[in-house]
């Protein structure tokens, strides 16, 4: 009798299953949509520039400086377009340099979305880009000095110092010493 029951538990065990596992399935989904949503980006505004912003304008501009308050900026616009150089300085803008169609300038951080959507040919605002070393290293490998390193001979306590004429400024440098 007992045997009766079991294919009875498993059709009842299946259809629990069949109901619940949709809908945990439709739950999660819902919590991935809420998730996936992001906040409204300024389509020509580079998201680590926006958060910039919303951060300096957050903090209260009493105790920022008109140079606090100015960043430095890379705009772009169209090839073979260019931007209004007139409006860019109307709103605080100062152009660095220009090539092609890339301007470098500081502008004022709360006005940056005021100069993407009214200056005209802007298509989009960027940070400029770092340079960054491939390798960053004090040569040890290249000149072999490892091999001095193994025996002893750190250079621990020696001071080497180096002095190239071509360096600028070196003379007012040496005459104020």
């Amino acid at each position: 009798m007992n045997e009766a029951k079991y294919p009875k538990m498993l059709t009842v065990c299946f259809a629990i299953l069949a109901v619940t596992i949709p809908l945990f399935n439709l739950a999660v989904a819902e919590e991935l949509e809420a998730v996936v949503k992001q906040k409204d980006v300024h389509p020509r505004i580079a998201s680590q520039l926006e958060q910039l912003k919303n951060d300096a304008i957050s903090r209260t501009k009493a105790t920022q400086t008109d140079a606090q308050r100015m960043i430095t900026v890379v705009l772009f616009a169209e090839p073979g377009a260019t931007i209004d150089e007139t409006a860019l300085e109307a709103y605080g803008g100062e152009i660095i340099k220009r090539v092609a169609n890339v301007w470098k300038a500081r502008v004022p951080i709360d006005r940056i979305e005021t100069i993407a959507d009214h200056v005209d040919g802007v298509v989009f605002i960027n940070l400029p880009n770092k340079a960054k070393p491939l390798t960053i290293s004090q040569g040890v490998v290249w000149t072999g000095s490892a091999n001095y390193h193994s025996t002893g001979h750190t250079g621990s306590g020696v001071t080497i110092g180096v002095i190239d004429s071509e360096f600028a400024k070196v003379a007012e440098a040496i005459a104020a010493n």
